[in-house]
């Protein structure tokens, strides 16, 4: 099992050099970055800026082995809106192209949208700036589904060409809400090219994470790992690993019973003026879930 923590679970303060050296002092193999439109990864960055950031992660050792993208959240592959549509294509086909740059084979990618009920900031505390907004629409299931299967028809030589796995993410989008569904839209799509990234808590207020593993077998090729408090029925329920409803030893299991030994990434986020502790934490509880392997 390979290890790592997505760039929000490290303290804000750090510049990046500081960042990568924690985490491969707390033993950390790779580093899941993300994508703004601020940071210290930004769409507009050029290739030799792209250069930089992936000779400060080798330099420590880190290997930058995915990437997320907080724009793909506001534009989605499902939209009644072609524009939008196309600017959730033209996102995802940057998100490949910085990955390619970064050396990561894979990408975080959004399946789109039936209806969203909260917004990205209450998510990674980024305001959008753009004048769409998913929660702004409501798609028909079986609309929403033909839309999601084509576009990601399209975007298969794309990443075939980089050399990129795009692996979908079960979210909170009133959509594809079944293992068996998630199963067959990556089957439908057809492609070793679009896999499935899957999240541990996200399917908790509907449905057992190690059930989903066992359906989704093979077709898994990343995994997230964070809690979730059933109680809150809200996004505010997601806390920091081993203090929600997760069953992780089911987890354990089920994932050693697909075989999957690839990357396990926990998406924790650090308060201010974290000095480590958080990803300290988390990967304290990611060596007691897996045992320290």
């Amino acid at each position: 099992m390979k290890k790592a923590i997505h760039h929000w679970g490290l303290p804000r303060e750090y510049d990046f050099d500081a960042k990568m050296r924690l985490v491969r002092e707390l033993g950390y193999d790779g580093v899941e970055l993300g994508i703004a439109r601020r940071g210290e990864l930004s769409p507009d960055m050029d290739r030799f800026e792209l250069a930089s950031v992936k000779a400060k992660a080798d330099k420590m050792g880190v290997i930058i082995h995915s990437l997320t993208c907080t724009l793909n959240w506001e534009a989605s592959a499902t939209s009644d809106i072609p524009q939008i549509r196309e600017k959730a294509r033209s996102t995802l086909v940057r998100q490949i192209d910085i990955a390619s740059q970064l050396k990561a084979d894979c990408i975080l990618a959004l399946p789109g949208f039936v209806a969203l009920d909260f917004t990205i900031s209450s998510l990674c505390d980024q305001k959008s700036e753009s004048a769409y907004n998913p929660s702004q629409e409501r798609i028909r299931y079986d609309v929403a589904y033909k839309r999601a299967v084509d576009f990601f028809r399209e975007i298969v030589p794309y990443a075939e060409d980089a050399g990129i796995t795009v692996c979908v993410e079960n979210i909170w989008n009133h959509f594809l809400l079944s293992p068996i569904e998630m199963r067959d839209f990556i089957d439908d799509i057809g492609s070793d090219y679009v896999q499935s990234y899957f999240d541990v808590a996200n399917v908790m207020p509907y449905g057992y994470p190690e059930q989903w593993i066992a359906i989704l077998d093979k077709r898994i090729k990343r995994v997230h790992l964070k809690d979730y408090l059933l109680e809150s029925n809200s996004v505010s329920g997601f806390t920091q690993l081993l203090e929600g409803d997760v069953d992780f030893e089911a987890v354990a299991n089920a994932l050693h019973d697909i075989g999957y030994d690839a990357w396990v990434t926990a998406e924790v986020n650090a308060p201010e003026n974290d000095r480590g502790e958080t990803a300290k934490k988390a990967m304290t509880a990611i060596n007691k879930i897996f045992g320290g392997v």
